[in-house]
């Protein structure tokens, strides 16, 4: 006998968090990475220091590293609390904010690179939305042109069942990762939770699909773009079949 209901609306997942208190958490707990640095240094030597399109960019993390080190820097980010947490640190309103989805968002221009980084491409929960990425990027892009998308790759993981796992313990405070698998639609869902001693727990959920490197392939294809490279980390270390984490390096044709 099941207790709980267990259908789930996947969409309302990930708009669950776009708020600015979330926002603020999200820029706290992820807004450092180690290998911010050698992505953005992968990013303007890819882009040869012209114009840059950064996708799904949160609240900066890899954008407001590139100011002053190439030509331009615009942004499409769906979220306006993410949005407003970014341009709060671009004191010197130095990047192009645009709110939109960047699926559907024509911004009439091209530039020499277009991201989607740290799996966003995969909060797009359906084959039809992640092409229509792909087109838009294309369109986006100058004819030689790169395409950088890092997302997980399933042959570097059992995707199947549940799983708890710990990320952090620093005084006072433990951040766990919960996930349960949906193998029948390519989907899991994640939820980021935030236990700090004598205060109340905090939830972060999302829904996110995931991709056979084929088909993502098929995706570039489709839109004119080559896959031209795959790393397993910013050092360009070249990918293995179960790499786990992936970055893509689609050229325009």
């Amino acid at each position: 006998m099941k207790m709980l209901d267990y259908r789930v609306d996947f969409n309302e997942l990930n708009e669950y968090a776009n708020s600015q208190r979330w926002a603020d958490r999200w820029h706290e707990k992820f807004g450092y990475r180690p290998e911010t640095k050698s992505a953005i240094a992968q990013l303007l030597r890819l882009s040869g220091g012209g114009d840059i399109l950064g996708t799904a960019v949160g609240t900066g993390r890899h954008v407001l590293p590139l100011v002053g080190k190439c030509s331009s820097v615009e942004v499409i980010e769906r979220h306006e609390a993410m949005l407003a947490k970014l341009e709060e640190q671009d004191t010197g309103s130095d990047v192009v904010k645009h709110l939109g989805d960047p699926a559907e968002v024509q911004l009439g221009k091209t530039f020499d690179l277009v991201f989607n980084l740290a799996l966003e491409i995969q909060t797009m929960l359906s084959v039809e939305k992640q092409q229509e990425f792909f087109n838009r990027a294309s369109e986006h892009l100058k004819p030689g042109g790169f395409l950088v998308i890092e997302c997980m790759n399933p042959a570097g993981y059992t995707l199947s069942g549940q799983r708890v796992h710990i990320m952090r313990i620093i005084p006072g405070e433990v951040t766990l990762s919960c996930e349960v698998y949906y193998p029948d639609k390519k989907i899991f869902t994640q939820a980021f939770v935030f236990l700090k001693d004598q205060q109340a727990p905090d939830v972060y959920t999302a829904a996110l699909r995931w991709n056979e490197r084929s088909q993502l392939i098929q995706f570039g294809q489709n839109s004119g773009l080559k896959l031209v490279e795959i790393w397993q980390d910013w050092d360009a270390t070249p990918a293995k079949e179960d790499s786990p984490m992936c970055i893509h390096i689609f050229q325009k044709k």
